[in-house]
């Protein structure tokens, strides 16, 4: 055999062992982040992700859907869960792989469904059509981010200014919510420690930032009474 092919053959090994050695550290770091977290984690999906979130948006796309190193327990009262996803379109040389970093937890009170992703080129055009989202006081959420909801009532008394200053601040990208469920994800392809973080004070802060009122007239707890 000549020695270009076996040097060929010993490179392709070493290549595969690196990426083996360096996935084994990142899940060693991403379980020990867990466990200093409280959270547990495993770097296989052990929900059928891709099936218990079926009703969002994310999930419908594609195919080939899978999770992985998923993070789950409770974090400030709140049911939560963290994991990488991704999914397929096309085929052959047109097939491209998306990524995604998500967090999924569980509100004080069931909301009517609604979605928040970034503004672009295409809803300034459907807007002369007379396709337009929610627009808000603030002009620089409202340039930011197209809003839908199915009570458009609702959308404006949780999306109140200190909610909207709090996501603008938090840079939220992604954000659905159907019932008691919120979805909120990034265009990225691995969770860090960093950007668990990030996730669980963007969920704790939503939660925080609901007001009372909403979730009186859902019959939930106030501040006040879930401190208590």
């Amino acid at each position: 055999m000549p020695i270009v092919v076996i040097l060929f053959f010993v490179f392709i090994i070493g290549i595969i062992i690196y990426s083996k050695i360096q996935a084994d550290k990142r899940r060693a770091a991403l379980a020990a982040y867990a466990a200093q977290r409280g959270l547990n984690f495993s770097s296989e999906d052990p929900f059928d992700i891709p099936g218990r979130l079926e009703d969002f948006s994310l999930m419908q796309s594609g195919s080939s859907r899978c999770a992985s190193n998923v993070f789950w327990g409770t974090v400030g009262g709140s049911e939560i869960m963290l994991f990488e996803y991704q999914y397929v379109t096309g085929s052959g040389k047109h097939r491209t792989t998306h990524h995604y970093v998500c967090c999924q937890w569980r509100l004080p009170v069931p909301l009517a469904s609604l979605a928040v992703r970034p503004e672009n080129v295409l809803d300034h055009v459907a807007e002369w059509f007379g396709h337009n989202d929610i627009d808000f006081e603030s002009s620089e959420f409202s340039r930011r981010y197209h809003v839908k909801g199915d009570d458009k009532r609702e959308v404006y008394a949780v999306f109140h200014p200190r909610m909207m200053e709090f996501l603008m601040q938090s840079d939220l990208e992604y954000l659905e919510v159907i019932g008691d469920r919120a979805l909120t994800y990034s265009d990225d392809s691995s969770l860090t420690p960093e950007c668990c973080e990030w996730f669980l004070a963007l969920a704790r802060g939503f939660n925080e930032n609901l007001p009372e009122h909403v979730i009186r007239e859902k019959g939930g707890l106030t501040d006040a009474r879930r401190s208590s």
